[in-house]
């Protein structure tokens, strides 16, 4: 009997092992699972996040109304596949119903993206979103997509293409 035939379970189980460990540090180091939902239930505070507007001035993502949140990041493969989708559903959308597209890159290159796209909605670059802040955890996935109410608190949320049904829930409040 040869070694791998004797040992070969082990061989495979610490590959197995190395690969899990391999893709966990791959997404903690992305800002991936580790940051997204377990950390944005309903009910979490988005509010003080810090936004950089159109004319550089920073302000705070609530804004005293109901928002949606559309969170990308141009580099995304998820949210390139994702984007003519949600340009379609920005031309159907209810006119009242107010929509921020916001990611971590510079303002620039969001808006950039943002028109190659053809969205039709406000683009928000966030300030430094630094590992365990709420901004962190606003954009640490993408495309997700989350429902606002007028303090900044999550309402609903969910992944990009979940646009329609987080939308529905601020529609469906008075």
């Amino acid at each position: 009997m040869t070694w791998l035939q004797s040992n070969g379970n082990r061989v495979a189980l610490g590959l197995g092992v190395l690969a899990l460990a391999q893709i966990g540090f791959l997404l903690t180091a992305r800002g991936g699972a580790a940051s997204g939902p377990p950390t944005t239930p309903p009910g979490f505070d988005f509010g003080s996040v810090e936004v950089i507007a159109d004319d550089g001035a920073r302000s705070p993502l609530a804004t005293g109304e109901p928002v949606l949140v559309l969170v990308f990041h141009s580099s995304c493969g998820h949210c390139e596949v994702l984007a003519p989708d949600w340009a379609e559903w920005m031309r159907a959308r209810p006119a009242d119903l107010a929509v921020v597209a916001v990611s971590q890159e510079p303002l620039e290159s969001a808006k950039q993206y943002a028109a190659r796209h053809g969205w039709s909605v406000p683009v928000r670059s966030v300030v430094v979103p630094t590992l365990g802040s709420p901004a962190r955890a606003l954009v640490g996935l993408t495309p997700w997509v989350f429902a606002l109410d007028e303090n900044g608190h999550v309402l609903a949320g969910g992944h990009g293409s979940e646009v329609a049904s987080v939308a529905a829930v601020l529609s469906a409040r008075p």
